[in-house]
């Protein structure tokens, strides 16, 4: 009893610290968040989505390494820096990514923690576009309507916290209409014994399976499928073009 209070307890914290969704009508958007089943322990997974000043709408999700009140107190304090340098400096992903990286460097010399920050791009009759760069993060999965997919693995770099010495890059890709893109981490595709290939193939197979659902459902569905024996924290976030 007092394990399973533990973990309540854990999670509640946990959640109050995610954000609220924006409307970004006419594109869909849905987030979820699932804790471990198999520890009491707060995690540093996060999600984000806000709307930049000059229209790009920023899609974020990250993980902070550790399992402890620490790495959730730095998760939120990652979150918000990065909130106000994506506010602040609207520049591309890459550079986006630098900065964060040299501000935690300096604020959190010991912390490492993984992330994808991606820009959606375009007007409400389309085309859209998703500029993005990768920190040590699984690659987003883009999924078309018709449920063909495919992991966005260029733009890749290393987590935050290891090295400011190379420049991050960043990479440009359409979205086709009725495309879903998702962002994970890694608690969604990782088991303990199995490799990585295989929680990678799985996810693909199930999302674009669900390619005709709508993002709530997709989200709904992904956490309870894949997430119900997981070793680790889970967070998804899933934007739909019209």
């Amino acid at each position: 009893r007092l394990h399973r209070e533990t973990q309540r307890i854990a999670e509640r914290l946990q959640r109050s610290l995610l954000p609220s969704l924006p409307d970004i009508a006419p594109l869909g958007l849905a987030a979820g968040y699932e804790p471990s089943q198999t520890t009491a322990e707060v995690g540093g997974d996060w999600y984000d989505c806000f709307v930049l000043p000059q229209g790009d709408i920023a899609l974020i999700i990250g993980d902070v390494t550790g399992h402890d009140l620490q790495a959730t107190v730095t998760m939120s304090q990652l979150r918000n820096m990065l909130r106000g340098i994506a506010c602040d400096r609207q520049e591309p992903a890459g550079k986006i990514l630098g900065r964060l990286d040299r501000a935690n460097h300096t604020l959190h010399p010991s912390t490492t923690a993984t992330c994808v920050y991606a820009l959606l791009k375009g007007e409400p009759g389309g085309p859209w576009v998703v500029e993005w760069s990768r920190a040590g993060h699984p690659p987003p999965l883009l999924i078309d309507a018709d449920g063909e997919s495919r992991f966005l693995e260029t733009a890749g770099g290393l987590p935050l916290g290891v090295s400011t010495d190379h420049p991050r890059a960043d990479e440009r890709t359409p979205l086709p209409p009725g495309s879903t893109l998702l962002l994970y981490t890694d608690g969604l595709v990782e088991r303990r014994g199995e490799v990585l290939d295989r929680g990678m193939t799985r996810l693909r197979r199930e999302a674009a399976s669900r390619a005709g659902e709508s993002v709530a459902t997709l989200v709904e569905q992904l956490l309870h499928d894949l997430g119900a024996d997981a070793d680790d924290d889970i967070a998804l976030l899933a934007v739909r073009v019209p």
